[in-house]
């Protein structure tokens, strides 16, 4: 999903992102039954990486609908509204997926929690066809196909090494991916620049409730936030492709987050113990929401006037 996040917002942009909402909310649908029904871990693997790709079509359509369909005005109000429930949706699925797994609905398991999308994608689904605003797809936004390979290859090596390295231990493949991602990147970079300069152009869950809360209420004001002042200034004709790049950088950054945390906690616990290695890590993330911290005088202090 992350990989293909910014040719999914795109996408949108293109061909209408009404009709592209439509058609990814209807294969995750159908990609989820073929999860639940899969007889075997192949199968349910392969209808995973279907599920991601209609996911990718789905997720940036959100932010450039709220782009088209509000003013500036009205738009603020309507993110406040949309970032919760999506930081809700993150935290409250993992839960949800526990709880069923654990209630072994009708002796199935785990799949009730991909057949459970089936209703819950046809209400998305009838919900969209009457609720969302028709929006025409636009013939002069155009689709660079080996800008979009270049980045999917990209965010492919290093999510996947950043997940298989902070799970499995950094060996060579995992840092094979951190290098090639990031050479596929420069190398990018580097023909873009050319193309540029040719044309001229151990303690308890209560005890740590408290702290969670904080920390969660934290980063809920800021992924609230977040949305207006990324892409408040984007125009409504490439709002898909901007909420598609901003959701790509959300999962790239999650990625990097838990590589980061997971690899200093194991690292640190086989050394020196739980104990010690939960405190490092904790004193990693101050240290990363110190930076940001830091970086925060680079917002835009004012916005413009509303065009559109």
């Amino acid at each position: 999903m992350g990989v293909l996040l910014v040719v999914g917002g795109r996408l949108g942009d293109r061909y209408g992102r009404r009709r592209i909402f439509l058609v990814g909310i209807a294969g995750f649908t159908l990609a989820s039954l073929a999860c639940g029904l899969a007889p075997d871990p192949a199968v349910l693997v392969a209808a995973r990486l279907v599920q991601g790709g209609f996911g990718a079509l789905l997720i940036p359509q959100g932010i450039g609908i709220l782009i088209g369909a509000f003013s500036r005005e009205q738009l603020r109000v309507a993110v406040g509204a949309f970032g919760p429930v999506m930081g809700a949706s993150a935290v409250l699925g993992p839960i949800v997926a526990g709880f069923i797994i654990s209630a072994d609905l009708g002796g199935l398991t785990w799949r009730p929690i991909f057949l459970i999308n089936i209703a819950l994608g046809a209400g998305g689904f009838a919900a969209a066809r009457r609720l969302l605003p028709h929006d025409p797809p636009s013939a002069a936004v155009s689709i660079d196909g080996l800008g979009s390979g270049l980045l999917g290859a990209s965010m492919l090596s290093l999510i996947y090494g950043l997940i298989e390295g902070s799970t499995a231990g950094w060996t060579a493949l995992p840092a094979g991916c951190l290098v090639i991602g990031l050479g596929i990147t420069l190398a990018g970079a580097a023909g873009l620049w050319a193309t540029v300069l040719a044309s001229g152009t151990a303690v308890s869950v209560w005890a740590l409730a408290p702290s969670v809360l904080v920390l969660g209420a934290g980063m809920g004001a800021c992924f609230s936030s977040i949305y207006d002042v990324a892409i408040g200034d984007v125009a409504p004709e490439e709002a898909g492709s901007a909420s598609g790049a901003l959701s790509a950088v959300q999962q790239l950054a999650a990625a990097i987050g838990s590589a980061v945390v997971t690899t200093v906690y194991f690292s640190q616990r086989a050394e020196h113990g739980a104990g010690h290695a939960m405190l490092v890590s904790v004193a990693v993330v101050a240290a990363i929401a110190a930076l940001c911290l830091g970086l925060a005088g680079l917002l835009p202090r004012s916005a413009p006037a509303d065009e559109h």
